[in-house]
């Protein structure tokens, strides 16, 4: 967490209205809540000589500052952003080295020293409130850095599997090597396992704080199912021609399917509901054979892979997808630090996805990022991700081919980039295709519909309609933007019809309304939504003064439901669901296109940026983001300790670059 500055000198102001001046303590008790997370501690702020005090430690430990008390000379160390040395019962101190002052000596209250509240507002910057009795402390504005300048700074390093094997059951004496999938079974006589190895050569000479597996799902089994995966170190130096009996096509395994004792060692599972093609992403702690392999203490032999029922994993030759080594060389990684790193592996690490939404944050953000000039790797990566789907003639291929759903036109804004972008006619006919699709989509109640019983979906909004008012604002096709208008409209009201609070459901098909309240289906509405309001042809289509009161609307509700940590919840209105990182991104998305139309208040960056901030939080290296926390679980999704889906990672790219490129 970096602070800011300034606005914990309001605390001292706002403390004064409600106690005597002259009192020494707070005669009520007082908490003190940092980013809506109480800070447990026997000791409650002081009030004296008409100063706020508050115990150090308590505070400065909370905001990641090592603080070091030195008994002897009666001084305290603060290590972090800024090194400060503050000797009690003195307003001099020392900061980076350098002299300085505070308007009031720290002091000794039993075991906790207490300073100033306006020292940690001059040193760490948090903005503060007082309400009930409580001091509310909330993390600094977001670091006001450019994003070409923190592309260096990534502490996390991200490394691709140099070789891999297959070795199968059924086939005992044969290599199983496929050149896109480590295939995974547990069936007995069908047993399947694979085989990684990493050249950990990058690493020589630095510090390894974390090491993860990671690992991405390529072929779908049931759509909602669970799937363990199992990590083995290997204990043997196989080559690509291992099979189930031998681990380089000569040598023998200790027991078949490298099963023995002294053939492998377990170190990690991970179990993952909801199996869909492309999704999940699995992350496996490794650190402590990492780091002996680095200490030479054992051979790195990479590791083996096993699962509890049939799957399989992208292989290193699949571009983009393929396993990779996630390592943290440092503890507590910045803000910046974090971002360096999730835009390293936004260029380098998705490459290649679905045609479906998972994938739709995911290429939005690779165009904001190209437009914002991060790099030739993102239009690199758009380019061939769309090289896989669509021919040379423009022609749909693969699962793209199929032109049925308002879903496969996710991608027909960043289609239209492309053209731009490399004058290639095929991208600009892949668009017009999608375009054509939406002559002959199914509807109800004069809305497009999906799935095999009509469903009416939010997502519409995000993943067609959005789409729709980019090919109108390009091609000057007023009958796109129109059409985008029309179903908007129709849209918000269904979803909001008998709503008194405000938040609306996000599915309704032929039986039931379903959805009420969950956050990454508003987040697809409202997000398409502030899309819409920033067309310019939507702009001047004679109806936009009521779409613009509708989107105001439900921005004044959801600003309502953002809990004092930036998120919303996974079902916004339900105060147990649990945190949710998709929707927060989705909708603060939203805030942000309605702050560039200017139909929200400059003020309401705010929003935009506690969300951003609150999401940053809940990336541990960067290369990494879950659904929903505490657990890891939101509606389809449920993971167990660090996680990753391209949603979540997706659309928090999508907000941090459109923040960027809409506030230039």
């Amino acid at each position: 967490m970096k602070p800011s500055i300034n606005l914990l000198l309001a605390i001292a102001m706002l403390l004064s209205l409600v106690h005597p001046m002259a009192s020494v303590k707070a005669r009520d008790p007082t908490r003190i809540v940092l980013d809506g997370i109480p800070l447990a501690s026997e000791v409650e702020p002081q009030i004296l000589k008409n100063r706020v005090f508050v115990p150090l430690r308590l505070v400065s430990e909370a905001i990641k500052q090592e603080v070091i008390w030195n008994a002897r000379a009666k001084t305290v160390e603060i290590k972090g952003e800024h090194h400060i040395l503050l000797p009690l019962q003195s307003t001099a101190i020392l900061v980076d080295g350098k002299h300085a002052s505070i308007e009031a000596g720290a002091y000794l209250h039993g075991q906790s020293v207490m300073v100033p509240v306006r020292f940690m507002a001059e040193m760490f910057g948090l903005d503060v409130k007082w309400r009930n009795n409580t001091v509310y402390l909330s993390s600094p504005p977001l670091p006001k850095v450019k994003l070409n300048a923190i592309l260096n700074r990534s502490k996390t390093l991200l490394l691709n599997g140099d070789r891999s094997a297959s070795i199968r059951q059924s086939k005992p004496d044969a290599p199983g090597n496929d050149l896109y999938n480590l295939k995974l079974e547990s069936k007995e006589g069908d047993r399947k396992k694979g085989l990684l190895h990493f050249d950990l050569a990058a690493l020589e000479g630095k510090q390894v704080y974390k090491a993860y597996l990671r690992l991405v799902n390529s072929t779908s089994a049931e759509i909602n199912a669970y799937r363990t995966l199992y990590v083995y170190e290997a204990g043997k130096p196989w080559t690509p021609d291992a099979t189930w009996d031998t681990f380089d096509g000569a040598r023998r395994w200790e027991r078949p399917g490298a099963s023995g004792d002294r053939d492998a060692r377990f170190l990690a599972s991970q179990t993952v509901f909801r199996i869909n093609s492309w999704e999940p992403v699995w992350f496996l702690d490794v650190t402590d054979t990492v780091r002996a392999w680095l200490r030479k203490s054992t051979v790195n032999n990479g590791f083996m892979l096993a699962s509890d029922m049939a799957m399989s994993l992208f292989n290193p030759p699949r571009s983009g997808t393929q396993p990779s080594l996630v390592v943290v060389m440092q503890p507590d990684l910045s803000i910046e630090e974090k971002w360096a790193a999730a835009l390293d592996a936004l260029g380098s690490r998705f490459t290649l996805g679905p045609w479906s939404d998972p994938h739709s944050g995911i290429i939005n953000a690779q165009m904001n990022a190209a437009k914002l000039g991060l790099g030739n790797e993102f239009i690199e990566a758009i380019e061939n991700h769309f090289d896989y789907y669509i021919a040379h003639d423009g022609t749909l291929i693969r699962f793209a081919a199929k032109l049925d759903s308002y879903y496969k036109a996710v991608f027909g804004s960043s289609l239209i980039y492309l053209y731009d972008k490399t004058g290639n006619e095929k991208f600009m006919k892949a668009a017009v295709k999608l375009r054509g699709m939406f002559d002959s989509l199914r509807q109800r109640d004069g809305i497009f519909t999906d799935g095999p019983y009509g469903a009416i979906q939010s997502e519409l909004s995000y993943l067609g309609l959005a789409f729709l008012a980019v090919y109108g604002d390009r091609f000057h096709d007023e009958a796109s933007t129109r059409l985008a208008m029309d179903q908007i409209l129709k849209l918000y009201d269904l979803l909001m019809k008998d709503q008194t609070d405000g938040i609306p459901y996000t599915l309704i098909d032929e039986y039931t309304k379903t959805g009420k309240g969950w956050a990454r289906g508003i987040g697809y509405l409202f997000g398409g939504m502030g899309k819409l309001v920033d067309s310019k042809g939507i702009r001047g289509d004679e109806r936009y003064g009521e779409l613009a009161a509708r989107y105001v609307r439900l921005a004044a509700s959801l600003k309502q439901y953002q809990t004092e940590r930036g998120l919303w919840r996974n079902l916004i209105h339900d105060p147990n669901s649990p945190l949710e990182s998709s929707g927060t991104s989705l909708i603060a998305t939203g805030f942000q296109y309605g702050i560039a139309a200017g139909l929200l208040p400059p003020s309401d960056q705010f929003v935009v940026d506690r969300a951003l901030r609150g999401v940053t939080d809940l990336s541990m290296t960067g290369a990494d983001l879950g659904e929903a926390y505490p657990g890891n679980q939101d509606l389809v999704y449920t993971y167990e300790d660090l996680s990753m889906t391209q949603h979540a990672f997706g659309f928090w790219m999508e907000l941090l670059t459109a923040r960027e490129r809409l506030a230039n």
